[in-house]
């Protein structure tokens, strides 16, 4: 198991849209010591499951998917403007 200075870990729910796009502009960034993708698949009733294998062949950096046959609560924040990053996920 290789170490990341950073993992994004990404809940997807109906993501299908949407989701190659985030990948793309992760893969875009320059972060030393490198960093990787997480994706897990809460549920989704679109085409998330296809897409996101997908994207685990062909992205640019580590991407390991996660896949949920039931939605399990999950959210995700972002602020830019203070740089907070808070990451709340109930697996059970």
């Amino acid at each position: 198991m290789a170490d990341y200075s950073l993992s994004f870990v990404i809940p997807l729910y109906n993501s299908a849209q949407t989701i190659g796009a985030v990948v793309k502009a992760i893969e875009a960034l320059t972060i030393e010591g490198g960093h990787e993708i997480i994706l897990v698949n809460d549920g989704s009733q679109d085409e998330t499951d296809i897409v996101a294998r997908a994207l685990v062949v062909s992205a640019k950096i580590p991407v390991t998917y996660i896949s949920h046959a039931r939605i399990l609560v999950s959210t995700m924040r972002y602020s830019q403007g203070g740089g907070m990053l808070q990451v709340v996920m109930w697996l059970i």
